[in-house]
């Protein structure tokens, strides 16, 4: 029984040489007191392969033998004679540098491990040692032997540039090594999970499986891509997510923005959608477009552009988001500013539109009062003037009045010139003069005018003042109903950048604000930058690599073959051209010059597509 607690079947070394040297094998193995397993890891085989090599059925090959052999101390020149032995019973051939048979089938491999296994009968089958095949290799040190060897051993699918250098090496022909990478495709196309240590793979947990791709997809992730380094599908997701976050808020601060300004909420959300489409989309080409392991200088390049594009658009749509935080002390600030503007408003249109004088100041404006108004403040001022003269006149009618008065009254009491009191002549005729001036004068009459014209202007004053007041107040109605109108985002903004310069915690949360939006906008850029030097990049730039190269490969064994039937076509027709004037002659009469002149023109048109147009003949092979 072996160490691995599986019994190994029994097997009779008479049988022949295969089963006699199975036999040297198992003995071998149970002497050096190895398990199948350590024997397959220390030869760098499948325990499978190792397993066969000792049932006894088929001979191995040499180099598995080999491998057998070395891992469990025995000695390789005695094994191998053995071996030899046993090969020229079963009719194999043992020159070492001869394959023997037809090489392995790449497309029998089911598994990873089915394919490493593959790799290394190819190697068994080409009959090289490690150090050989990197001799055979097309460059230098392109398969060391210790890449090799861990490279088979570690069960995961190798890089495809690995494949093709391995199969080249190995001898294969072009038409042997594309039906390599076609089984390489199909292996990586299933996504195999890695057999060598019979581990199944972990069962995602419930949704994970559908959402992580769904996730990844938004940047674009080629999940056949991503299988090979599994190790890097938790930063590509967490990329995602961050990505998908940053376009979910830059989206609806949009639509607040435009709400703001338009009012339209429908036109918002087409607005907010459409942008959070485009950043997506642009960013989705940013991945796509940096260079694929290539160095930091292009890569940069690449992202700053976008960095700015995202902190301008992360300043811009911050402000709807300030004024919605900050909404009620924007308004009242805005409210605050409508009523200093509506007070002196209020003052210069009083200021500009007085009572009295008629005349304008000189840095008003035309007046605002209506013709009836303007109408009735003339006729107040003329109202007044009359007023005027007329108080003018009947103050110095009093005064001379009273002067006649006071001469009589000095006559009549002696003061006078006569010096006799009484009332004599003089004294009667101080108070006649008296009298005929107060009747000539029309004081009296004056008197009642001028209180007359004071009662009238009194009345229109009032009338004039209260339509002024009306007016004013309905053109001050206006510019409120202007001013409420015309209230927005800018005034909003405004308002806020008031409110930041008078309170320094205002200034504080407002910068922080927009420092927050400005940082989660750019936070997908450097995260994708991050990624151009990640192991799924380089896969792609191999991937990439490799899928051009075949190309060119193709067209150019297309290529040479259309130029090696068009030379072969222009060496028959110029062999039948060598012909044909010696037809010529034989046949006299015949006009067969009509038959060589289609025949020149078709092989100057050949000579040219044989040649390219810069004079240069075309490589031939």
């Amino acid at each position: 029984m072996s160490r691995a607690g599986r019994p190994e079947e029994p097997l009779d070394p008479s049988a022949g040489a295969v089963a006699a040297f199975a036999q040297r094998l198992r003995e071998l193995r149970r002497g050096s007191g190895l398990t199948l397993r350590q024997v397959a890891e220390r030869a760098g085989y499948s325990p499978t392969t190792c397993t066969a090599a000792a049932r006894g059925r088929t001979l191995p090959t040499w180099e598995v033998a080999r491998a057998y052999v070395v891992a469990c101390g025995g000695d390789e020149a005695e094994f191998q004679a053995s071996w030899e032995e046993a090969a020229v019973s079963v009719g194999r051939p043992i020159d070492a540098h001869v394959p023997m048979g037809d090489p392995p089938d790449p497309a029998a491999a089911a598994s990873v491990r089915d394919f490493l296994d593959l790799l290394a009968e190819l190697r068994t089958w080409a009959r090289l040692s490690l150090a050989d095949l990197n001799k055979r290799a097309d460059g230098h040190n392109v398969l060391p032997p210790s890449t090799v060897s861990e490279t088979l051993k570690r069960g995961r699918l190798p890089k495809v540039s690995f494949v093709l250098a391995y199969a080249r090496a190995c001898g294969l022909e072009e038409e042997r090594v594309r039906e390599w990478v076609a089984a390489w495709e199909a292996l990586d196309d299933r996504g195999r999970a890695d057999e060598v240590e019979h581990v199944a793979p972990p069962v995602p947990p419930p949704g994970r499986g559908r959402v992580g791709p769904l996730l990844r997809r938004l940047i674009g992730v080629d999940e056949e891509v991503l299988d090979l380094v599994p190790q890097e599908r938790g930063r590509y997701t967490s990329v995602s997510l961050l990505l998908l976050a940053a376009t979910l808020m830059v989206g609806a601060l949009t639509v607040l923005l435009v709400v703001s300004v338009l009012g339209n909420v429908a036109v918002a959300l087409a607005v907010g959608v459409s942008w959070g489409l485009v950043l997506l989309a642009l960013d989705r080409w940013l991945l796509a477009s940096l260079p694929l392991g290539g160095g930091r200088g292009g890569a940069l390049g690449t992202v700053v552009p976008r960095m700015v594009l995202a902190s301008l658009m992360g300043l811009v749509i911050a402000e709807p988001l300030l004024l919605e935080v900050f909404g009620s002390e924007v308004n009242h600030e805005i409210q605050a500013r409508h009523e200093q503007t509506l007070r002196t408003a209020n003052a210069r249109l009083h200021r500009c539109n007085p009572l009295l004088p008629l005349s304008t100041p000189r840095d008003c404006p035309s007046s605002i009062l209506s013709e009836s108004t303007l109408s009735q403040r003339q006729r107040l001022s003329t109202v007044i003037e009359q007023a005027k003269d007329l108080k003018a006149q009947v103050d110095s009618d009093l005064k001379q009045l009273t002067y006649l008065q006071e001469t009589a009254t000095r006559e009549c009491t002696g003061q006078g010139g006569t010096g006799r009191p009484g009332d004599g002549p003089d004294c009667k005729r101080a108070k006649a003069e008296a009298d005929a001036f107060r009747h000539d004068s029309r004081l009296v009459e004056n008197q009642t005018g001028l209180g007359t014209l004071r009662g009238t202007g009194q009345s229109l004053a009032l009338t004039v003042k209260t339509r002024i007041d009306r007016e004013i107040a309905t053109e001050v109605a206006v510019i409120r109903t202007r001013l409420s109108e015309a209230a927005g985002p800018l005034e909003q903004s405004t308002a806020l950048g008031a409110l930041s310069g008078r309170s320094l915690t205002v200034f504080a949360m407002t910068y922080l604000l927009r420092i927050l939006v400005t940082v989660v906008s750019i936070a997908p850029i450097p995260a994708l930058w991050l990624l151009h030097r990640s192991g799924y990049q380089r896969l792609l730039r191999h991937r990439l690599d490799e899928t051009v190269r075949l190309a060119q490969q193709e067209a150019q064994a297309r290529a040479e073959q259309q130029l090696q039937e068009l030379v072969a076509i222009t060496q028959v027709i110029g062999d039948l051209a060598q012909r044909l004037p010696g037809l010529k002659e034989q046949a006299g009469e015949l006009a067969l010059d009509e038959l060589l002149e289609p025949l020149a023109e078709v092989r100057a048109r050949l000579t040219e597509i044989a040649e390219p147009g810069d004079g240069q003949p075309t490589r031939r092979r």
